[in-house]
C-alpha cells in the first residue's frame, strides 16, 4: 500500500514536471521574440525572471501568450506543493510501515 501512495506521487510528479518543462520552452520561445537581452537568465531556467517578464508585458501578450504563462506557473507550484506532499506522507507513511 505504502509503495503504491509513493508511486503515484512520483507519477503524478513526472508527468507535471514533464508539462511544466513544455510550458518552459513555450514561455522561453515567447520570450525570445519580445526580450533578447537577458536569455541567459532563461537557459538557467530561472523562474524569476519569467515572472518579471510577465508583469513587464503582459499588456503587449496575445492571450495564448498570456495562458501559456499562466499554465506555466500554475503548473510550477503544482510540483512544489506536490513534492512537499510527497516529502510529508512518504516520510509519514515510512514511519508508520515500520511501527
Amino acid at each position: 500500500m505504502v509503495t503504491l501512495i509513493l508511486s503515484i506521487f512520483v507519477i503524478l510528479i513526472i508527468t507535471m514536471i514533464i508539462a511544466s518543462n513544455y510550458y518552459f520552452t513555450l514561455t522561453k520561445k515567447i520570450m525570445k521574440r519580445y526580450d533578447k537581452a537577458p536569455y541567459l537568465l532563461i537557459l538557467f531556467y530561472n523562474p524569476s525572471y519569467h515572472i518579471t517578464f510577465y508583469a513587464d508585458y503582459k499588456n503587449d501578450l496575445n492571450p495564448k501568450e498570456i495562458n501559456a504563462f499562466k499554465y506555466y506557473f500554475i503548473l510550477y507550484i503544482v510540483t512544489i506543493v506536490l513534492f512537499i506532499a510527497l516529502l510529508i506522507i512518504g516520510n509519514t507513511l515510512i514511519y508508520l510501515n515500520k511501527n
